[in-house]
């Protein structure tokens, strides 16, 4: 048999103006040639993970803070990772199991259906709703802040710039850093030797002088570049009641998708919170075979921990985890004009407006 293309948009199907009545069948293996297809949908998920990423150069005179300065400071350069925060975004994949065609007959009224670009149902007799917008499934720089380095020409006195060695360098750089908070406190106490002659002029002093105490220090204690990133990652679950691995994260390396000696896993659950038993459309005899079906979804709780502690608790409603609900011939086959959205991520109904 020909098979039909599954993959339609607002596609509008409409046929005569009598009574009869329009079969709904589930497609088998072989397909179908008479009629139009829809397909319900799953319900998957995309983790987004904001992460912070720390780089930290160390000073060229990092070796001596500790004994100029009293300050413990890295001496190598390191690479430090924090997971800041998890969410979820959901969105609808076609399921291939439960792809249904209704049957044009002879002198029958069918409803006009719209499908997503993937097929799956979307809405009857009116246009559907617009699904958000997932946020990019790559890994995304937000942001990076690093640490202002003066050069040592605006912040060194002559004496530091004729320096013959480290050593050297470093004791005159100590000396000029603890000259500088003797100055700084002596303005804060009005006991400076020449005053500023207001508020405005005395905090710009301030100023400068923090500007370049921490400029000094840089040569000491190193500088740090911190960058944002958010981290994208798609999962089709169609098991429930588990705890698996969803990826990695590591304090040194960040995001992973391969379990390493640094890295601890994501741990996810997924709970049902209220399962009713699935039933097959096909067998129910209750069902009349104009029906059109759709997904009942069930609320899921998902859990995310890592580390020991829990990142995410949130429940989410599920489709392949759900029911199958029935549309009656009564709603299209009589008149009348009834307008239904569904959720292309759910399956459920979003609204019903009578015309």
């Amino acid at each position: 048999m020909k098979r039909i293309i599954l993959f339609l948009s607002f596609l509008i199907v409409s046929v005569g103006s009598t009574m009869a009545q329009t079969n709904v069948e589930k497609i088998g293996k072989g397909g179908t040639e008479d009629g139009v297809v829809y397909l319900l949908p799953r319900t998957a998920f995309r983790f987004v993970v904001t992460a912070t990423k720390t780089s930290y150069t160390p000073g060229s005179l990092a070796s001596f803070a500790q004994p100029l300065l009293r300050i413990d400071t890295p001496i190598e350069k390191s690479e430090t990772w924090t997971l800041d925060d998890v969410r979820i975004e959901t969105f609808g994949v076609p399921d291939t199991a439960q792809a249904y065609v209704i049957k044009l007959r002879a002198k029958t009224t069918a409803p006009l259906l719209s499908l997503s670009p993937t097929g799956i149902l979307a809405a009857i007799n009116t246009q559907p709703q617009i699904e958000p917008t997932l946020t990019l499934p790559s890994s995304v720089l937000l942001s990076d802040e690093a640490d202002s380095i003066p050069s040592l020409s605006g912040i060194a006195t002559p004496e530091m710039l004729q320096a013959t060695n480290q050593r050297s360098l470093a004791k005159l750089a100590a000396r000029e850093i603890f000259d500088i908070r003797t100055a700084r406190a002596s303005l804060s106490k009005g006991q400076a030797d020449f005053m500023p002659k207001d508020g405005e002029q005395l905090r710009l002093m301030l100023q400068s002088l923090d500007e370049r105490e921490r400029g000094l220090l840089s040569l000491f204690c190193g500088t740090y570049k911190k960058e944002r990133y958010v981290l994208c990652l798609d999962r089709l679950f169609d098991k429930a009641d588990i705890m698996v691995p969803l990826a990695y994260f590591s304090p040194q390396s960040g995001w992973q998708t391969e379990a390493s000696a640094t890295s601890e896993p994501i741990l996810i659950s997924l709970t049902p919170q209220a399962v009713p038993a699935i039933r097959q459309p096909e067998t129910e005899s209750k069902r009349s075979a104009n029906d059109i079906i759709y997904r009942v979804a069930t609320p899921v709780r998902v859990e995310l921990q890592w580390a020991g502690k829990t990142v995410l608790d949130t429940t989410l409603p599920m489709a392949q985890f759900g029911t199958f609900g029935h549309l009656g011939p009564d709603l299209f086959n009589k008149r009348t004009d009834t307008k239904i959205v569904f959720s292309t991520t759910t399956g459920n109904i979003v609204n019903v407006a009578d015309p």
